[in-house]
């Protein structure tokens, strides 16, 4: 037994030679970030680490690693504290989203989304790119405010339009919306018009100058058929040309009973499209305004005009003809419509090929007209001083109170010397 307990304390003598090198080799291992395990040996005579397997080593890292790339629970409790610190207004969310979208911040749109008064984003001419929308995105939809959005004039393309229309699509706010030349085309018309039908909340929508054709047509005249809550419509200077859009157009303003004011001027119409275009006249009992200039109106659409107007379904109260070749041949058909409807207010004639006789011919039937709700009639830069016009015009003045006849007569100045 004595001899037992002599083998035993004998092992676990720290002063053996193979105790020493165990923890030797362990110091050294551990050093290295390497733990070794001992190869198991009946002999005694193994004192250094040569002989340990290869196998059996077990390597937890190749380096030292620097205090600092150690996973502690001080970076875990830093990392909450700045989860607790982000900021979640409009502006965080923004800059947040200019960060990740690697864009520079607005300072008109900060200063916009910072003041929670504030009722209309308007960016116009800015030369904001399709990121920079995507960035505002998130932090419009937060605001409860902003109702108007104007980011006309900026060239943004069908992209930002396509961004536009995430946003438009859910909005609950956004009451107008300004994209004028932007050169949306067909592709953000595609992306915008489905939106627009689920948005309830659009009363103004404007989109003049953004490169919409005939198939465009298709899409908007889709929407203007569907949507109950349009108010004011601007498409003025596209590329509508085709009796089809006209007809497409038509149909929709038919059937629309919302739209009060409605612009579709400087597209490429000629006479016979125009007269496709204005026979809904004869069903529309809403519309207020309509601006029809530069629509080569001519001959062909004053006479479907005259048609669409002797229903008196129409309750139009403001037309603008200007610059739509309009000469004394067309004055007659026109001159019926002043004859008897009892609607209309503002006339706007500017700019159109009429004589004397042209203009005499469109005043005249005003006089048997005592029912008419004529308030302004503007013929300027078309007539020639006349003491005939200039007499009929002050007559008619004197029997409508509120009636003004903008006339311009031809000034002859004296010839530079």
């Amino acid at each position: 037994m004595s001899e037992v307990r002599a083998r035993a304390m004998a092992l676990t003598d720290p002063t053996r030679p193979e105790v020493t090198a165990f923890f030797k080799s362990v110091h050294r291992s551990t050093a290295y970030g390497v733990h070794r395990l001992p190869a198991v040996s009946s002999s005694e005579d193994e004192d250094d680490d040569d002989h340990i397997d290869e196998p059996q080593c077990q390597q937890t890292s190749t380096a030292i690693l620097p205090d600092e790339s150690y996973d502690t629970d001080l970076d875990s409790d830093d990392d909450d504290e700045s989860k607790k610190q982000k900021d979640f207004t409009s502006k965080g969310l923004y800059l947040t989203n200019c960060d990740k979208n690697t864009v520079i911040p607005s300072s008109s749109f900060l200063k916009l989304i910072d003041n929670e008064l504030s009722t209309s984003v308007d960016i116009r001419y800015s030369s904001i790119k399709p990121l920079d929308i995507k960035a505002m995105i998130p932090s419009l939809r937060m605001s409860t405010t902003i109702t108007k959005l104007d980011l006309s004039g900026n060239g943004f393309g069908s992209l930002g339009a396509v961004y536009i229309a995430k946003l438009i699509k859910d909005s609950e706010y956004i009451i107008e919306l300004n994209l004028s030349y932007n050169d949306i085309g067909l592709k953000g018309c595609q992306a915008l018009c489905p939106a627009l039908r689920t948005c309830d909340t659009i009363r103004t929508l404007i989109l003049d100058g953004n490169r919409l054709n005939d198939e465009c047509a298709v899409h908007l005249a889709e929407l203007l058929t569907v949507h109950e809550y349009l108010l004011y419509v601007s498409l003025a200077k596209n590329l509508f040309e085709g009796v089809s859009a006209a007809s497409l157009f038509a149909v929709a303003l038919s059937d629309n009973q919302s739209i009060e004011h409605f612009n579709i001027s400087f597209n490429h119409f000629q006479q016979k499209t125009t007269g496709v275009f204005v026979l809904f006249l004869s069903k529309n009992f809403r519309l207020r305004t309509l601006d029809l200039s530069y629509s080569s109106f001519g001959l062909d659409a004053s006479k479907a005009f005259s048609m669409a107007m002797k229903t008196k379904n129409t309750q139009l109260e403001e037309l603008d003809l200007s610059s739509n070749l309009i000469d004394d041949e067309c004055a007659k058909y026109l001159a019926s419509v002043v004859s008897t409807n009892e609607s209309l207010k503002i006339l706007k004639l500017m700019g159109n090929p009429l004589s004397i006789n042209g203009c005499y011919i469109l005043l005249k039937p005003l006089v048997t007209m005592p029912t008419s709700q004529l308030e302004t009639i503007d013929i300027r830069d078309i007539s020639i001083k006349s003491k005939a016009l200039a007499s009929l015009a002050m007559d008619l003045e004197d029997r409508f109170p509120k009636l003004v006849i903008k006339r311009g007569e031809k000034i002859d100045y004296p010839p530079i010397k």
